[in-house]
């Protein structure tokens, strides 16, 4: 019996286990284990990003789609830029030898091991999930700053998605239906599109008012509440 073509899958912890479980079956099944990256968070899946080398069935699927090239150079966030400082460097040793095993200096300069890296970013983690409950499927973006230091507090795109769908073994589905919405919920719209800001200068005069204490707050429906007493609080330093 001729032998087959090379495949190489990646497989969910489940689908491994099974594999194992019937190894005898399948002989020539090899099952290789390599790091991968997990998100402890649900939330901020525009700005995390994703490892490319990690997104290539999602580029594979994207290229069907209108705007698939686009997802595949900017979407990369925070996990491209900063893979290199992240990962580190493991090192490597390129010595000379020859047939006797002697050493005759190297063959090319050894590279020396750098541990990755922290990276620990301005993001409050309990903001940016109550910014992305408040945004849920509706089509727009919210960002909010820290008026003392400029520190990005939270960053959202909406619809928002959850960052392990991107690379994720099993979420083919859930990425097909994201590139199919018509909303594009993949499109990271703070970044990319240049959309003219809002008169914030208003919230400013708001902040003053409610401190100064010579207008009474007004009353504020259920929808709205939550999202102007967030921004407030940000346009308001503590003394």
């Amino acid at each position: 019996m001729p032998a087959g073509y090379p495949v190489e899958l990646t497989l969910t912890a489940g689908e491994a286990k099974r594999v194992r479980r019937q190894r005898k079956d399948w002989p020539q099944l090899t099952l290789t284990e390599r790091p991968q990256r997990t998100y402890t968070t649900s939330v901020g899946a525009h700005f995390l990003g994703y490892k490319s080398d990690e997104a290539q069935a999602f580029f594979k699927q994207a290229k069907r789609y209108r705007r698939g090239r686009f997802y595949e150079l900017r979407n990369g966030g925070i996990e491209t830029y900063y893979n290199g400082l992240l990962n580190g460097n493991r090192g490597y040793l390129h010595p000379l030898v020859d047939s006797l095993g002697q050493t005759h200096g190297n063959w090319a300069p050894d590279t020396a091991f750098q541990q990755g890296q922290d990276l620990h970013l301005t993001i409050d983690v309990k903001l940016q999930a109550y910014a992305e409950q408040l945004m849920g499927r509706r089509k727009g973006y919210l960002v909010a700053l820290d008026p003392r230091t400029g520190e990005i507090l939270c960053y959202v795109s909406g619809p928002v998605y959850k960052p392990a769908t991107i690379t994720a073994p099993d979420q083919a589905l859930v990425r097909a239906k994201l590139l199919e919405h018509e909303k594009m919920p993949l499109i990271n719209r703070p970044a990319t599109l240049a959309n003219p800001p809002g008169s914030v200068f208003k919230l400013v005069n708001a902040a003053v008012a409610l401190q100064l204490g010579p207008l009474p707050p007004p009353p504020l429906s259920a929808a709205t509440r939550p999202c102007s007493a967030a921004c407030i609080a940000t346009l308001s330093p503590k003394t």
